[in-house]
C-alpha cells in the first residue's frame, strides 16, 4: 500500500514536471529571458520596468491608449528589439509578468487570435496599425510568465525563425 502511494504522488510530480507551465509554474526572470532571446540571435536589445514606462508611454501614444486602455500595469517588465518598429508593433515585445497565471488571462484577453481580432476593428478605426497590417505576420506566444509578440512586417523567415527559437528555449526553463 506504502509503495502503491508513493508510486502514486512521484506519478503525478513527474506529470507536472513534464507539463510546464502549470498552476505553480516556474517564473523565468528577466535574465533568463534576456539570454534566450539573444541565444536565438536578437541583438541591440532593450529592458524597462513597465511600471514606470506606462504612463511615459501613454503621454507619448494617446491614439494607442484609446485601443488598449489606460490601466496599472501588473507586469514586471518589456524586453523589446530596438531595430525598426513602433511599439506594440515590433520586430519582438516579450512582457514579463509576476505569474504564469496572470500571463495566461493577460494573453487570453489580448494576444490569442480571438482577442487579436476583437481589437482589429478598433485599432484601425483609431489609425494605429501600421500600413500594410496584417494580422497573419503577428506571431505570439505565451510561455510560463513571459508573453511574447512579433511583428514580422517583411515576412523575414531569420525573424520567424529566431522568434520560434526563442520561444523553445524558454519552454526548457518552464
Amino acid at each position: 500500500m506504502f509503495r502503491l502511494i508513493w508510486l502514486t504522488i512521484a506519478g503525478l510530480c513527474l506529470g507536472l514536471m513534464l507539463s510546464g507551465c502549470g498552476g505553480g509554474a516556474a517564473v523565468i526572470s528577466t535574465r533568463a529571458v534576456v539570454a534566450a532571446f539573444r541565444a536565438a540571435g536578437f541583438r541591440n536589445l532593450a529592458v524597462i520596468s513597465n511600471r514606470q514606462s506606462t504612463l511615459a508611454f501613454e503621454r507619448a501614444h494617446p491614439e494607442l491608449a484609446k485601443v488598449f486602455g489606460t490601466a496599472k500595469p501588473l507586469d514586471e517588465d518589456m524586453t523589446y528589439s530596438r531595430r525598426r518598429g513602433r511599439l506594440p508593433f515590433l520586430p519582438l515585445l516579450a512582457v514579463r509578468f509576476p505569474s504564469a497565471k496572470l500571463a495566461k488571462r493577460t494573453f487570453d484577453r489580448g494576444y490569442s487570435a480571438a482577442a487579436l481580432k476583437a481589437q482589429l476593428a478598433q485599432a484601425a478605426k483609431e489609425k494605429v496599425l501600421p500600413s500594410g497590417f496584417s494580422l497573419d505576420k503577428l506571431m505570439t506566444a505565451r510561455v510560463c510568465n513571459v508573453v511574447i509578440s512579433s511583428y514580422n512586417a517583411h515576412d523575414d523567415p531569420a525573424l520567424t525563425a529566431r522568434i520560434s527559437r526563442a520561444v523553445t528555449l524558454l519552454r526548457r526553463r518552464c
